[in-house]
């Protein structure tokens, strides 16, 4: 990772992608981090500028480069719950609807769950089954990779 340490003003500063992470993660990921640092964001066309600035009255350069690399972690982090809650989100519809359809007083309205799943939706749930373990492979460190801590 590339990042510029001004410690002097004890800021980091490093640029990440939005092809990669959405402003949504980096919100969340923000808010984990607002008790150690203040972030700033300058978004400029293809990337984005993160600025951390740590909220300790003194800091080493080397804990500023920590510091970039644990707001990185939790960036990625954030970007995958946010990844997976996508995928999960069909099967969640189709179990809740499936629960509200069975609460109501008329239980012919919607087959039951087993009934259910083995139509069209079982086809649809296995695909969305096979696409989310493909994104969990390709977001998997390879094996002896070095991850920042």
């Amino acid at each position: 990772m590339r990042h510029e340490i001004d410690s002097a003003k004890k800021e980091v500063s490093f640029r990440v992608s939005p092809l990669l992470y959405s402003m949504d993660s980096l919100e969340v990921a923000a808010n984990v981090f607002s008790k150690q640092a203040e972030i700033f964001l300058e978004e400029g066309g293809r990337s984005w500028t993160v600025t951390l600035r740590s909220k300790k009255k003194e800091i080493a350069a080397g804990t500023l480069e920590n510091l970039a690399g644990d707001f990185l972690n939790e960036l990625l982090n954030q970007e995958y719950r946010k990844m997976v809650g996508g995928f999960n989100r069909k099967i969640s519809d189709l179990i809740l609807m499936q629960a509200l359809y069975s609460a109501k007083s008329e239980p012919t309205i919607m087959p039951p769950l087993d009934d259910f799943s083995v139509g069209a939706h079982k086809k649809e749930m296995d695909e969305l089954m096979k696409r989310t373990q493909k994104e969990i492979e390709r977001f998997r460190p390879a094996k002896g990779a070095h991850v920042v801590k």
